[in-house]
């Protein structure tokens, strides 16, 4: 089988910034330079298993996120959905039926 991964060239972060950089209250996983080089095929393993991006810090201070191509092409396509301030507004009000039940399941039909 075989994984795709992304990296994504970031810039140095302050203490603040950094705060930005948590996965849902979860401070993401860092390693520096020289560790991923010496265990990269771990790493990209652990990316992939975990689903969960790892940030890698060179020793300039900037910073690259490793993430699974599959979780990067979603974000690249919401980032796109939501751009269009119309698609926006009709995919909250979508989620806000969908969150109070009314939702209506249909069965697929070949076309």
């Amino acid at each position: 089988m075989t994984h795709a991964i992304r990296l994504v060239l970031l810039a140095p972060v302050s203490a603040q910034e950094s705060a930005k950089l948590r996965v849902c209250n979860k401070a993401m996983h860092a390693v520096t330079l020289k560790e991923a080089k010496r265990n990269l095929e771990r790493l990209l393993t652990q990316v992939l298993d975990d689903a969960e991006p790892t940030i890698v810090v060179l020793e300039t201070g900037q910073q690259v996120v490793v993430v699974p191509l599959d979780e990067y092409t979603a974000w690249q396509e919401t980032r796109y959905l939501l751009a269009n301030p119309a698609n926006a507004a009709h995919l909250r009000q979508s989620i806000a039926e969908a969150q109070a039940g009314a939702i209506e399941e249909r069965e697929l039909r070949d076309v």
